[in-house]
């Protein structure tokens, strides 16, 4: 793997199949015997039509009509007949033939041969695949090394972007953008379908304005630009939503501290005040 680590490309189609070979197993396991079920009832179709119409040349089955011949070349054996399912279903031949025998087997044989093919081509081979590629995609995602690189490069992209936006946004060549320049880009369809795109929302411009900027002078630099952007990509996580209830908890801990030492002193000024009172008073 340490070879492959510049072939991003090459890497995650190992990563992706080294991690689906199980799910590759059981579900090939589940195709065969899908096959082998359908193969079993028209086996027996087959194996009574030869009984009943060839019995008098078994001999020389196959080489006397066209219906002994494909019977003997697709349907003689478990293993012929199994192969010959596998290829309908595969493209490994034309089903259409095949379903000429069946139809002149008769019994109904002929739709059970349709049933088999539409059930396992657009059924059985469609959950396969989606189980496949959903395995082999999971895999890839959970890599650490392919979600580290993911991860860089989406951040790359962002910051390359914020770099164009913020020229765009700074249009005296300050190095700063000020809060005028910022509302005026801001309102522009363009500049907020570019701050979608990287997922960030400007419903709420000043706020975020002066959120990402660090002093008080409403202007903000090209670092503060791009770093306190980059922070605010997506939404709230579970982890920020805790972090905020954990940090408002601390802060009402702190307010009901300072308001009982707030009613400490008013109780002992309160009881100053009546002992002057009484002093006074006795004076």
């Amino acid at each position: 793997m340490r070879v492959l680590y510049l072939f991003k490309e090459m890497r995650i189609v190992c990563i992706s199949l080294c991690g689906s070979f199980s799910a590759l197993f059981w579900s090939i396991l589940s195709l065969f015997l899908m096959i082998i079920v359908f193969q079993l009832v028209l086996m027996q179709a087959v194996a009574n039509y030869v009984q009943d119409e060839l019995v008098s040349s078994v001999s020389t089955v196959g080489a006397t009509d066209d219906m002994g011949l494909m019977i003997e070349e697709h349907f003689s054996s478990f293993s012929k007949f199994f192969g010959t399912l596998l290829m309908s279903i595969s493209g490994g031949a034309e089903w259409g033939k095949f379903f000429k025998v069946f139809m002149k087997i008769g019994g109904g044989h002929g739709a059970v041969f349709v049933t088999y093919i539409l059930v396992v081509t657009f059924g059985v081979l469609n959950v396969i695949t989606g189980i496949f590629v959903e395995t082999a995609t999971e895999h890839a995602r959970t890599d650490f090394e392919l979600a580290k690189e993911a991860e860089a490069e989406k951040n790359m992209k962002s910051t390359v972007q914020l770099l164009k936006l913020f020229h765009a946004f700074d249009k005296d060549s300050t190095g700063t953008i000020s809060l005028e320049e910022w509302r005026d880009l801001a309102s522009s369809p363009d500049v907020r379908l570019c701050f979608a795109m990287l997922d960030i929302n400007l419903s709420r411009a000043d706020e975020i304005f002066y959120m990402i900027a660090s002093d008080s002078n409403d202007e903000v630099t090209l670092e503060e630009f791009v770093s306190g952007l980059l922070a605010l990509r997506g939404g709230a996580s579970s982890v920020d939503i805790a972090v905020l209830v954990r940090s408002t908890q601390a802060l009402l801990r702190k307010f009901k501290a300072v308001a009982n030492q707030v009613e400490d002193v008013v109780d002992v000024l309160t009881r100053f005040n009546n002992v002057n009172q009484l002093h006074v008073a006795y004076v």
